[in-house]
């Protein structure tokens, strides 16, 4: 007597934003030490590091739809 084959569906992910595939350009180094560009520096690591944190939120976000 033949054993029958059973077939397992593929898993389907959800579709992926694609504000979550985009990899942002970290900051160049400051130029030098001075005030200026150690401020300048700063804003633009802390913007890179906003846009970092929204992206990773955005992943717990769609892993926690798949749960």
């Amino acid at each position: 007597m033949a054993t029958p084959i059973q077939t397992i569906e593929k898993p389907v992910l959800p579709p992926v934003s694609s504000e979550l595939l985009v990899i942002y350009e970290r900051p160049e180094r400051p130029a030098s030490g001075s005030p200026q560009h150690l401020l300048t520096h700063a804003v633009e690591y802390g913007g890179w590091c906003t846009k970092q944190d929204a992206q990773l939120r955005g992943w717990q976000s769609w892993y926690r739809q798949e749960q």
